[in-house]
């Protein structure tokens, strides 16, 4: 489904997110990165794709990167407590 509905609207970064995170979680995680950094690109300010940017980088070894995107994210939503565990998990 999230194909099709990037076929139908592929500019639509909720879409790009949403195949990117399923991506993911099939264990495709550099396709996952360029869905999901396209989507990051168009928003700039959405805490869950930077969240799931970061998550996706951060399974492929890139934790600086990761911990950036974590903190872009708690700056928009500073009462998520996953995120600052995951930062306290990467702390320099």
């Amino acid at each position: 489904l999230a194909q099709q509905a990037i076929s139908i609207d592929p500019d639509n970064p909720s879409f790009q997110d949403t195949l990117g995170w399923i991506l993911f979680l099939l264990d495709r995680p550099a396709e996952a990165r360029e869905w999901v950094q396209r989507a990051v690109d168009a928003t700039s300010g959405n805490a869950t794709m930077l969240e799931h940017l970061g998550d996706i980088e951060a399974s492929l070894g890139l934790m600086e990167s990761a911990r950036t995107r974590w903190l872009r994210a708690l700056e928009i939503t500073p009462d998520n407590e996953l995120l600052k565990e995951k930062l306290d998990r990467v702390a320099p």
